[in-house]
């Protein structure tokens, strides 16, 4: 299945959802296997779980803190339920328009968060409209 996202007749979001027809779905039934640069990581997957808006900035922050620690790199799936679903799929599909450093934002040391540091995080950062 496939569908298409437009905006002013200009298609900005493609989308495509597979479905193994094997009852024990077999390598072959998965798209990404035939995908070298998702090959080349590591079988990792991440999944956060739900919470509405907690679970939104808390998987935003993890997402971040696996960036700075040079581990994201090495993760292949990344999922998420209620408000990390909105995370890992803002995260997912910004990919194409910004960096991740710029869609994250920094990591604070716990000494770091004040009002006034959290008042200068960059609106592009997608954790921004926590301090608003």
């Amino acid at each position: 299945h496939s569908c298409g996202i437009y905006i002013h007749e200009e298609t900005v979001l493609n989308v495509r959802a597979w479905q193994s027809l094997n009852a024990n779905p077999e390598r072959s039934d998965f798209p990404e296997s035939s995908i070298s640069e998702l090959l080349s990581k590591p079988n990792t997957a991440i999944g956060f779980s739900g919470g509405g808006s907690r679970a939104f900035i808390g998987s935003l922050g993890s997402l971040a803190a696996l960036l700075k620690l040079d581990l994201l790199k090495n993760v292949r799936y990344i999922g998420g339920i209620s408000g990390s679903a909105w995370s890992t799929t803002a995260f997912t599909y910004v990919q194409n328009s910004k960096s991740d450093y710029e869609f994250l934002g920094p990591v604070l040391q716990p000494q770091e968060m004040t009002l006034d540091a959290l008042k200068k995080m960059s609106p592009q950062c997608a954790r921004s409209f926590a301090s608003a």
